[in-house]
């Protein structure tokens, strides 16, 4: 069975597979945090993604806040040592803080799974802001707005999400102003963002990497396709 979905304008609906997965196992092979668990990233979709934060050495989690257009749901399916406990369910301000919930990032034995669902407006645009806060005065340091529709990347069959890329973006643009990450209020001075943590840049990499690999794949295919059938027997 399909699940027929209208676009917004009455535009001829198009359909969508319906797809499940086990989100521990998918977590085996997770790539980065917020990875979207299912192809569908267009106007109107429901996009749940993934987090996974496992305490070890040296951990320094970072922390910004994430401004949307809409809520988000954050649902924690396990947790151990963390500031949040499994089996639980939130619906996050707009405009709501962003880190790793782990009372001590350095314990090994602590983790947090979580699926964050994000919904994709069905309008044109939809303003989204990476903000950075300084942990001493809790005051504005830095702030990167930009459009999850019109900001995002058209890479080719495999899409990308849109709010990692702009992150990770916002992220490298915090980290290369020194300017931007000393408070102007207090004078703290505040690290870089541990991007290798979350892992944005795998992601926005392996997205490019996989769609150069699809349009190959096909473009050898179509070659394969279109040569006559040859009149000799295989051996």
């Amino acid at each position: 069975m399909h699940k027929t979905v209208t676009p917004a304008g009455g535009a001829a609906p198009r359909r969508k597979h319906p797809l499940k997965v086990n989100v521990f196992e998918r977590l085996q092979h997770h790539v980065s945090q917020l990875a979207p668990l299912f192809p569908y990233l267009d106007d109107g979709a429901m996009v749940p993604a993934t987090a996974l934060f496992m305490g070890h050495a040296g951990f320094r989690p970072g922390r910004f806040s994430h401004s949307n257009t809409v809520e988000e749901v954050a649902l924690v399916l396990a947790a151990a040592g963390g500031y949040v406990r499994g089996a639980s369910l939130r619906v996050t301000n707009r405009t709501h803080a962003v880190t790793a919930p782990l009372v001590n990032p350095a314990d090994p034995e602590a983790f947090v799974v979580t699926v964050i669902t994000q919904r994709n407006n069905a309008e044109p645009s939809q303003p989204e802001a990476i903000i950075f806060i300084c942990p001493q005065c809790n005051k504005l340091m830095a702030r990167y707005d930009y459009d999850a529709k019109l900001d995002g990347r058209d890479l080719g069959p495999v899409p990308e999400f849109s709010t990692v890329y702009r992150s990770l973006r916002a992220a490298e643009a915090f980290n290369a102003d020194a300017g931007a990450r000393t408070c102007k209020h207090c004078g703290h001075v505040e690290p870089p963002f541990p991007l290798e943590e979350w892992g944005w840049e795998r992601y926005a990499r392996h997205t490019e990497v996989v769609n150069r690999a699809r349009r190959q794949l096909e473009s050898v295919s179509a070659g394969v396709l279109d040569e006559p059938a040859s009149s000799k027997p295989e051996r």
